[in-house]
């Protein structure tokens, strides 16, 4: 859960670390321990996402989570999307330790913008129901992850109409870690037969910093419970196949502090999975005439090259702080999409798709702030980027019992392309008296889209132009000291991808086929958030109700053609509004002596305000979160109960599903337990416990339970150990 309560005297300061065991290891993650005597608590988490200055989350007028270091280690995530489950308004789609990817207030895929210390990680040949996977970044690297809700496309751009994700990394060791630091752990989990060393070191000395991070993972395909869920039952502990991975994660980094003002660092980070799938059950499970659907990704490699400089305390006319960042990275995967559709006894259709994509992205940032009039901060800059995508795609058609002649394909669904976009922002925080506070902010910018040259494909070259102007409006009033009131409006933008522009094939499901539309708008959004934060000495209470109103959303529609072979014929549309709203609250209370009680509580409701009809969002209705724990105020111990209810949906369920017309309710349990040992030869040694879905209830996400029944993990025991010195 996350902590916004803390004793003044808590956290002892983390410590990168960096030594390789045998297999190679990872986590750049410091072991944070906490201290949490009942005596008064304050605020702790600062964000920089929100406002591109760091502030305490109580002070920002935004809604915003903040997960730390010992947040992140408490949950035992595979990715830092599986903080999402335990979160109001926050949850996920995708399944195993590789494919997890983040929704916000039933936003999904390209209208989730994910960033990598404040640089986007989105590029723009993603499907647009994905997005781009967490997973690229190791989540033992993570020092924190900051979650903004609502548009943030002043600050950031395209693609974060529904919210933001920051990954955020210690870039190199600061002057307080002098020396040689360093850590080593392990991890294995039963269910998934998982097995996860890492390890990191870092050193400091003088003015340089350098750090160096390795991990490695081995998961199995995981199992879920036998039991009944909606209109499917399984009969017995069933595996859902494709949902393992191989994959490692390294980083080097350098930082130079050149004076007390300026400081220069370079990062390369190189990630590789293997074997990672979308999920799936045996189709017999589900009756006679069912198809078989497999996607799978064989091989995927991401590098990743960053360039800064940072400086502060300038006193220069034009900035008192600045930076710059210039990164390179290439993003590389290959696909298998493999259905076969029976038509009979001894009778079908088996398509095989083999595909391969080359991203290559460059881009740059740069940012600037100053302060006037002594209290006010004026934040500008400009960023930049260019995806260029290479696709090569080989189709096999067999039909069995009859029928054509097999027939092989080499015409790619997706032209190769180019993706360039460029913005100018400017954003003023005011501090109107000592109780007003407002943020407004301004940006425009130009997205491109542009085909190339494709072996396979003579259409003519098409070029898409999308020119918009952001603006946002945030107002904090501090009632007291303790209550802050909160309202914030935003308009946000998303310009369609090379995937929603051009895409020209069977979509990832295999269900049906989708056609090219170059003709696409943008998307808007107008969002309005009102609520408050209040903090009292041992309680944190916030909530937030809010609209976000999307015009022109993207929707893929059915044309009301089929194709030769009989799959239904999409297309990718533009429609007039889309309506999401929901309510948020959370609260932290310390009841003394150790002991804390966490819980939060979450409602949505959507809908396509010109078709009500048509089903909307990829939520749950309603989310309860609570959490009992005990921590020993000398840090050495802690033990954490978590239950997670999901009420039952039937207003947003499409014609059709497996699961039926109603998404049944279900309700999770977890256990959480660690344990520092005493300090050995000068190295701290902590290890911990978690089981989850204690009760091993068959249960899946909502986005999990369309098109493919994709069910959660049984329960699952994982145990970990630490060494740091």
């Amino acid at each position: 859960m996350i902590s916004y309560l803390k004793h003044p005297s808590t956290w002892q300061r983390t410590r990168l670390a960096l030594s390789l065991a045998v297999l190679a290891a990872v986590p750049t993650a410091a072991l944070a321990q906490q201290d949490t005597t009942a005596a008064p608590i304050e605020l702790e988490p600062i964000t920089v996402t929100a406002t591109r200055t760091p502030q305490q989350v109580f002070n920002t007028a935004n809604p915003v989570f903040v997960v730390d270091t010992a947040g992140i280690r408490r949950q035992t995530p595979n990715t830092a999307a599986d903080l999402f489950r335990l979160l109001p308004g926050l949850d996920i789609t995708g399944v195993g330790p590789n494919q997890i990817r983040p929704i916000i207030r039933g936003q999904r895929g390209q209208r989730i913008l994910l960033l990598e210390n404040g640089l986007r990680l989105n590029n723009a040949r993603r499907q647009q129901d994905f997005g781009e996977l967490p997973a690229l970044v190791d989540v033992n690297e993570i020092d924190r992850v900051e979650v903004v809700r609502g548009p943030l496309s002043v600050l950031y751009g395209t693609d974060a109409i529904g919210g933001a994700v920051n990954l955020i990394k210690r870039t190199y060791p600061s002057a307080a870690n002098e020396g040689v630091h360093g850590q080593v752990s392990f991890l294995a989990s039963g269910r998934d037969d998982q097995v996860r060393p890492n390890g990191a070191i870092s050193w400091r000395g003088g003015k340089v910093g350098v750090q160096a991070s390795a991990t490695y993972r081995n998961a199995q395909p995981y199992t879920a419970p036998g039991g009944t869920f909606g209109a499917i039952t399984l009969p017995g502990e069933t595996t859902v196949f494709d949902t393992g991975v191989q994959d490692e994660s390294y980083l080097l980094g350098l930082g130079v502090d050149l004076s007390e003002r300026h400081a220069v660092y370079g990062e390369a980070t190189y990630y590789q999975a293997r074997d990672a799938g979308f999920g799936r059950i045996d189709e017999a499970l589900f009756g006679p005439g069912t198809p078989f659907i497999q996607i799978l990704y064989p091989n995927q490699e991401v590098s990743r090259f960053t360039l800064g400089y940072d400086g502060k305390g300038l006193d220069w006319g034009i900035a008192d702080r600045a930076g710059v960042k210039v990164y390179y990275g290439r993003n590389q995967r290959d696909l298998d999409f493999n259905v076969f559709v029976p038509f009979g006894p001894g009778a079908g259709l088996a398509l095989t798709q083999d595909g391969f994509t080359d991203v290559k992205t460059a881009g740059a940032r740069l940012e600037a702030m100053k302060v006037v009039g002594g209290r006010h901060l004026v934040t500008y800059g400009l960023d930049l980027f260019r995806d260029h995508s290479d696709n090569t795609l080989v189709s096999t058609t067999i039909f069995i019992g009859g029928g054509p002649p097999p027939s092989t394909d080499s015409t790619p669904s997706v032209p190769n392309a180019t993706y360039r976009s460029a913005g100018a922002f400017v954003q003023g925080e005011f501090h109107l008296g000592d109780r007003f506070t407002t943020v407004l902010g301004l940006r425009g910018q130009e997205v491109r889209a542009k085909t190339r040259e494709t072996p396979g494909l003579t259409e003519p070259q098409i070029e898409s132009v999308d020119r918009t102007v952001v603006g946002s409006a945030n107002l904090l009033f501090a009632v007291t000291r303790e209550l802050n009131l909160i309202g914030a409006v935003g308009r946000g933008f998303r310009a369609p991808n090379i995937v929603e522009l051009f895409f020209n094939g069977f979509t990832p499901e295999g269900q049906a086929f989708q056609q090219p539309n170059p003709d696409l708008e943008a998307e808007t959004s107008v969002n309005v958030d009102v609520g408050f934060k209040w903090r009292r000495r041992n309680l944190y209470l916030e909530a937030f109700a809010y609209q976000n109103t999307i015009r022109n959303g993207i929707r893929i529609a059915a044309t009301g053609d089929t194709t030769s072979s009989g799959f239904p014929v999409l297309q990718n549309v533009n429609v007039e509004q889309l309506r999401f709203r929901g309510v948020e609250v959370m609260a932290q209370v310390g009841l003394g002596a150790g002991f804390w009680v966490e819980g939060n509580y979450a409602h949505q409701s959507s809908k396509d305000v010109d078709d009500p009809a048509n089903p909307v969002g990829d939520s749950y209705s309603d989310k309860v979160v609570g959490e009992l724990s005990y921590r020993r105020p000398s840090g050495r111990f802690m033990l954490a109960y978590r239950i997670r209810h999901n009420g039952e949906q039937k207003d947003n369920v499409p014609a059709g599903s497996v699961i039926g017309p109603v998404l049944p309710a279900f309700t999770v349990h977890e256990v959480y337990g660690s344990l520092r040992l005493p300090d050995v030869a000068r190295t701290r040694n902590t290890v911990s416990l978690t089981v989850r879905n204690l009760t091993n209830t068959l249960y899946a996400e909502f986005a999990n339970t369309t098109g493919l029944f994709r069910p959660d993990p049984g329960r699952n025991v994982i145990v970990t150990w630490t060494t740091a010195f």
